[in-house]
């Protein structure tokens, strides 16, 4: 309790960064394409397919349009949506996608560890594989972090987050 009062303390300026950035639970960012990740999930589509680098960098990744169409081309464009993504294979082109999750600055976040800790990614993104649209749906904030370690009995070292 002390250690949480103290790291509060430390960080009382940056506290609102933190809550801007990770939290906000709900905000759903407008996307260039609508994408439900409930269809990828239903066929049995893990996340690190997809997110290609969430067992071996710091950021998971986001889809590469390629990957998008290597499946997507093979399937039925009656959607607009389906149009759409097809017009960024055909061009090309990366799709813009707008970032959902983003950690601070001065925060370190390795998805590495987690994945190969075994930590299911719907701990953290709570609900995605059945999300309509991406959204963030719960606070990523440190105390919710600290919780998890502790149960874990994992680190709570600062500079194992903070660099």
């Amino acid at each position: 309790m002390r250690f949480r009062f103290a790291v509060s303390i430390a960080v009382l300026g940056g506290g609102t960064l933190l809550a801007s950035a990770c939290g906000d639970a709900g905000a759903s960012p407008p996307q260039p394409i609508p994408f439900p990740h409930g269809p990828h999930t239903e066929n049995e589509i893990s996340c690190d397919f997809c997110h290609e680098f969430s067992d071996a960098q710091a950021a998971a990744g986001i889809p590469r349009t390629e990957l998008c169409g290597n499946c997507h081309s093979a399937m039925s464009q009656e959607t607009s949506a389906a149009q759409k993504l097809m017009e960024y294979v055909d061009a090309e082109k990366q799709i813009p996608w707008v970032r959902v999750f983003e950690i601070p600055q001065y925060a370190y976040f390795p998805h590495k560890w987690h994945v190969r800790a075994g930590v299911e990614c719907e701990e953290c993104h709570e609900g995605v594989g059945t999300s309509v649209a991406t959204s963030r749906h719960i606070d990523l904030e440190m105390g919710w972090c600290l919780d998890c370690h502790e149960e874990r009995q994992v680190s709570v070292d600062c500079v194992l987050c903070h660099k």
